[in-house]
C-alpha cells in the first residue's frame, strides 16, 4: 500500500494532523481507528485490503416483524441487520483522517478503485458510505483539493462575516469589532 502523494506531501511539509475541517485532521497514528472518539486496539481499519465501494452505499432496515407485536423477533432482525451494516469490511482500504462528529468519519481511500479520494462513513446516522460532499463539492475530491476547499471556505467565511480591519497608526489595530475569537473563525 502506498499513500497518495498529496497526503504524503502534506504530512511532510505541513504537519501530522491539526487544523482542518470539522474536528481537524487526525494524526497519522490515529487514522487506523474505526471510531475516532474511542480509539481501541481491537477496532482497527484494514487499509491493506481494497476499499469495496465505487458508488454511494447504504442499506435500510426493513423488518418483517412488528416491534409492538413481536419485540424479540424484531430485535433479532435488527441485530442481524446491524452485523451486516456495520461490518468492518465495508471500510477496508481507508485511513480515517477527519472526525466530522456524531460518529461520522471522513476517510482517505488508500487502496482500491477510489484511491486518493475522500469518502464519508455516515453509517452512524444510517446514511451509509458515500463520496465526501460536506464542503460543497459535487464531484469526487482528492485530499489536497479537499483541504484547499476547506481553507478557501474558511477564508471566505472570515471575509464575508467580519468587517474590514481598521488601522490606527502604523502597528496598532482596532480589533474590537471582531465578533468571534480568532480560534473560532473556522
Amino acid at each position: 500500500m502506498t499513500l497518495p502523494a498529496d497526503y504524503v506531501a502534506f504530512l511532510m511539509q505541513v504537519g501530522n494532523g491539526g487544523a482542518g475541517p470539522f474536528y481537524g485532521l487526525e494524526p497519522i497514528q490515529d487514522t487506523l481507528y474505526d471510531d475516532l472518539y474511542h480509539k481501541r486496539p481491537d477496532a482497527l481499519l484494514n487499509p491493506g485490503k481494497p476499499f469495496l465501494h465505487t458508488e454511494p452505499w447504504n442499506l435500510e432496515f426493513q423488518p418483517s416483524a412488528d416491534y409492538d407485536e413481536n419485540k424479540d423477533e424484531y430485535e433479532e432482525e435488527r441485530k442481524k441487520f446491524e452485523e451486516i451494516y456495520y461490518e468492518k469490511e465495508q471500510m477496508n482500504g481507508v485511513l480515517a483522517i477527519c472526525n466530522f462528529g456524531c460518529a461520522v468519519s471522513l476517510n482517505l481511500v488508500v487502496n482500491g478503485q477510489e484511491y486518493g479520494h475522500i469518502w464519508t462513513d455516515d453509517r452512524g446516522s444510517e446514511n451509509g458510505i458515500y463520496p465526501s460532499d460536506e464542503l460543497g463539492n459535487k464531484d469526487r475530491i482528492t485530499f489536497l483539493d479537499w483541504y484547499e476547499l476547506w481553507l478557501d471556505n474558511s477564508i471566505n467565511e472570515i471575509i464575508t462575516t467580519q468587517p474590514p480591519l481598521q488601522t490606527k497608526g502604523s502597528l496598532d489595530m482596532d480589533l474590537t469589532h471582531i465578533k468571534k475569537p480568532w480560534w473560532q473563525f473556522w
